[in-house]
């Protein structure tokens, strides 16, 4: 499955399927390493970026791990302005 590319429905947009170990262990897809690299640039912890954007902790959490892949648009655009960059910015 390597090099294969999947599609977010909700940002239609594709994106390389994560390689998994033999363990099974998520690695994290461009855009959501991205954000995170976003948010340490600004310092601010997951928490922090929860209140900010008015999401859950947990979606946080669940996005930047890997295990959320299909955020909704909804979702992104809050994190993105609390981040203060565009919600392509994200995705590239």
């Amino acid at each position: 499955m390597v090099g294969q590319r999947v599609l977010v429905p909700s940002i239609g947009v594709r994106v390389p399927i994560p390689e998994h170990s033999i363990r099974g262990q998520r690695q994290e897809i461009p855009f959501l390493s991205l954000r995170k690299k976003y948010r340490n640039k600004l310092g601010v912890s997951q928490d922090k970026l929860s209140k900010l954007a008015d999401v859950t902790y947990n979606t946080i959490i669940k996005i930047e791990s890997g295990a959320n892949i299909n955020p909704t648009i909804e979702t992104l655009s809050k994190i993105a302005k609390a981040l203060d960059v565009g919600v392509d910015d994200l995705i590239k």
